[in-house]
Formats: structure tokens, sequence, C-alpha cells
């Protein structure tokens, strides 16, 4: 074990770098610096994202001595551009100009921060790692791979995850909310570092809190209404489906071929003949975003029940849900050429069963009371970890693969 010191300001690893210049670096264009608007973003009809730093300094000293939490919170405003810009680090996905939609959840991590430690070590961290790799995906000289970084990414996440360890030894109900909103956060760094098993760990915390302390209402044995908690709590679920809806637009890199003429690595590595993938993923995940979509209204509605005879409606919808992420299942396996080669599939397959399980993880906690849940979420949660085991082991041997033949 080690001690790591707590900075006294928060860091910013993009303090030298106006935002455009990062933007048209990831797009592999050079910026002109025209101001007030880049003529490559004009010229090409994107918005320029101006020259000013996005991010604000954040002190370890919480603002308003004489002011409480949730005081703070809620009189800090932050910009449209601070936010719109932090909620790109929360997928990797926006590397290609996806929209998530996670405005709301960057406003509360941002808001949080100014009174949590752990939360802004946790942004530290996503903010270097992201740093990270974007750079080691770079081919261009002036934006070289620099290891140190993801060390001091790497560092600010064990502080954090040592501070929201603290945090939760405390029986103190008002830290739920940072609490959630520091798993959001896990949840966006590991997908930066490819570990999509610690991933899913995070997420499946997450979901045990949000149950926990009641973030939706739920059915009781007794044929009660339990109410949801007292204030408003961050949605893991819903911010999870948020990432995974938004559409990827990832387009591979040119295979490494080795002196053989073989090919070392792809990242939809699979024998050809596993599935017939190229049209049954259009298909497939189509499908999925529908029932996602569905499961997102389903849920919206469970959050704003107001009486037992709503949730005793809602139960049908919720069973026809279910049923059909099973249907998606069984068709899926159904095209599969050698039934149970699941490791062989594509990557892109393997994702859209990755997410087929987390819908329905988030649906079988919805409505439902913890003694429920037991033993049927247990199942499901050994077979989300597995999935995304396979998932880390193709993405992290894919990715180090394309680190060597960037930097050989």
């Amino acid at each position: 074990m080690f001690y790591l010191q707590v900075s006294d300001t928060f860091p910013n690893p993009w303090r030298n770098e106006h935002l455009c210049l990062r933007i048209l670096r990831i797009r592999r264009v050079k910026c002109d610096e025209t101001k007030p608007n880049c003529n490559k973003c004009v010229s090409t009809g994107r918005k320029c994202d101006g020259y000013e730093s996005p991010f604000r300094p954040f002190v370890t000293e919480p603002l308003g001595r004489n002011m409480g939490q949730q005081g703070v919170m809620e009189q800090v405003e932050f910009l449209p551009a601070e936010v719109e810009i932090f909620s790109r680090l929360f997928s990797t996905k926006t590397m290609f100009d996806v929209k998530l939609g996670c405005e709301e959840e960057s406003k509360q991590v941002l808001r949080a921060s100014l009174t949590q430690a752990p939360l802004r070590s946790a942004i530290a961290s996503l903010k270097l790692l992201r740093q990270d790799l974007e750079s080691s995906f770079s081919s261009l000289p002036s934006f070289p791979w620099r290891p140190e970084g993801s060390r001091q990414g790497l560092q600010h996440y064990i502080q954090a995850m040592t501070g929201l360890a603290e945090t939760l030894s405390l029986p103190d109900r008002t830290r739920v909310p940072s609490t959630l909103l520091c798993c959001e956060t896990f949840i966006s760094i590991e997908q930066v570092r490819g570990d999509y098993g610690a991933m899913v760990q995070h997420i499946l915390r997450g979901l045990e809190i949000m149950h926990e302390y009641g973030a939706r209402p739920c059915l009781t044995r007794e044929g009660r209404l339990a109410p949801a908690y007292s204030g408003p709590l961050p949605l893991i679920d819903v911010f999870v489906l948020k990432l995974f809806l938004a559409p990827c637009l990832f387009k591979e890199k040119p295979t490494p071929v080795g002196e053989d003429g073989e090919r070392l690595l792809s990242l939809d590595a699979g024998t050809a003949d596993t599935c017939h993938h190229q049209p049954l993923d259009t298909k497939k995940r189509k499908q999925l975003g529908s029932l996602a979509t569905e499961t997102l209204v389903f849920l919206n509605d469970v959050r704003h029940l107001k009486s037992i005879q709503e949730a005793v409606q809602l139960l049908p919808k919720k069973a026809h849900l279910l049923q059909s992420l099973d249907e998606w299942l069984f068709d899926l396996n159904r095209l599969q050429t050698h039934p149970g080669s699941t490791e062989k599939e594509p990557l892109a397959v393997l994702f859209m069963r990755v997410f087929q399980q987390l819908l329905r993880i988030f649906l079988l906690y919805a409505l439902s009371s913890s003694s429920d849940l037991n033993s049927p979420v247990a199942i499901e949660k050994g077979q989300l970890l597995k999935l995304a085991g396979m998932v880390s082991t193709r993405v992290q041997a894919y990715n180090a693969v394309w680190r060597g033949v960037e930097n050989g």
C-alpha cells in the first residue's frame, strides 16, 4: 500500500491546449487558430469549439464555509460549454463526434465535485486517462503519447476509490448521490481503460446502491408500494443506457499483417462462418436499440409512480420487455453457424450480448424488492461478468497491437 498526496487544485491536463486544437487533433486536421472561429471548422460546416479553456480550476476546500453541500450545488452554475465538454468524457464514442445526451449527468458530477474530494479525484483520473487514450491513437508528431499521463490517471483513480471506500464506511445517507456519481465516473474510466469487466462491476455496484436506497418506488412482498428516496438520486441504469444507445462510429484501422501474410489481429476477430455478422449486426442492433428505448420509457414510468394501481399496471410491460429480450437472444443464437462459439464472435456481437444482459438486469431490478432478487439477479450477473471479460480481453489485445503499430 502506498500513500497518494492530494493536490490542492484540480489538475487540468489540457491546461495548455484550447479545445478547438484538441478536437481537430482527434480528427487529424491542423487547427489554423484563426479567431474568432477556426477556418478549418467553418469551411467544413462544423461548430468551432473555441479557444478558451473549458475547465475552471476546482479547489479542495469546499466553497462557502457556512453553506451546506446542497446549498453549494444548487447555487453554482456551469456554462453550457463546460457541461457539454465534460459530458464528452463519459464515453470514448465522443472521439468520433457522437452526442451522448448526458448533459444532466455532467451537471450533477460537476456540482458534486465542488464538495466531494473522491469525485474530484475521479474526474482528474478520467481526464488524464482520456487524454492518454487520445494521444496513444494519434499519429501526429505534435500529439505524442506520454505514459506518465496514464500513471497519474491511475493514481487519481486509486485515490478516488480509497476516498469512496471511506465514505461508504460512514452511515450517512446524504452521501448516496455523490457515491452514485462516483460510480458513473468510474464506469467511464474503465471504458477508457478498456476493462469492461471492471466497468460492469461498477455498474452492478451502482445498481445495488440504487436499489438499497430506493432510487425508484418498488412493490413489496406484502403488495404495498414502497416510496422512492426522499431526494432524486442519480440513475446508473439510465446513464448506462445512454452510453450504449449512442451510435458507434468507430472505423477499424487496417489490420496489421505478419511476414507470412496472415492477419495478426482484428477488432472483429472471429471465424468468418461463426455467424453472418454484417447483416446480422445491423438488424439485431436496431432491434436491441428499440428494446433499450422502450426500457428507458418504462424506467421513467416507474420513477413517477404514485399509486399501487399504477405499479400493477406496469407489471405486464416489464414481463413483455423481458420476454422480448429473451426472444432477441434466441434469434441471435439461432443465426450462429456454430452454436456455443461465443468467444469467436465479432466484437460488435459480443457488445450486443453485454447490452442485452444489462437490459435484463435493469428490468429485473425495476419494481422488485430486495428479497425477490437474490437468486435470479445473481445468475444474470454471473453471465454478464463472463461476457464482459471476453470483451475486455479482445479490446485490450487489439489496443496493444494498435499501439505497437503506431509506435513501430
